[in-house]
């Protein structure tokens, strides 16, 4: 739990109507939401970067995003986001199994090569193991554009970025997929 709990005074109009739309459509706001708008134009920049993720024409496949997103979460031990990215990833048609095998991808049939590279990528870029990125790099050029390889790396960023600020400020999970 962290020791500063957002008050809902100085939001600016648009962060109170987001606020207002979460709590109709689930009931009470989304936590990061309450610590993201005290700065809101941060948080549009957050927001941009992830709508830019998921456009139909990334390079990386809606799975991959989704595996990618929940593994980074539970690297980086977010509750809230293994929450909220199991439960986007159950929707896209992911199984329990394969999520539940993330901690063990690296000997599991159920992922592929390519999705074996990827998140053994995703682990590289989070401890800032320069050496096995250049070499993963060498070996997700073989899927990817460099501009795929950009991207995945961006996203995997992204989600650091969002696991470690959650983390930090003790933001719980909302009971998005009961984990």
């Amino acid at each position: 739990m962290s020791v500063i709990v957002p008050d809902k005074k100085n939001y600016t109009w648009w962060v109170k109507l987001m606020l207002a739309r979460q709590t109709n459509k689930l009931g009470k706001p989304l936590e990061p939401l309450r610590y993201w708008g005290k700065i809101g134009r941060a948080y549009l920049g957050f927001l941009w970067m992830y709508v830019s993720f998921n456009r139909k024409k990334s390079p990386l496949n809606k799975t991959w995003r989704a595996l990618l997103r929940v593994h980074v979460s539970q690297k980086l031990h977010c509750p809230f986001c293994i929450d909220m990215n199991m439960a986007d990833a159950l929707k896209l048609g992911l199984s329990h199994a394969k999520l539940d095998a993330l901690s063990d991808y690296k000997q599991n049939n159920l992922f592929s090569g390519d999705e074996k590279k990827l998140l053994s990528y995703a682990e590289a870029v989070i401890t800032s193991d320069q050496n096995a990125c250049a070499t993963l790099q060498s070996e997700l050029k073989k899927i990817l554009s460099d501009e795929g390889v950009i991207e995945l790396t961006a996203l995997i960023a992204h989600q650091a970025m969002s696991a470690l600020f959650n983390s930090a400020l003790g933001i719980e999970p909302h009971g998005f997929c009961g984990v």
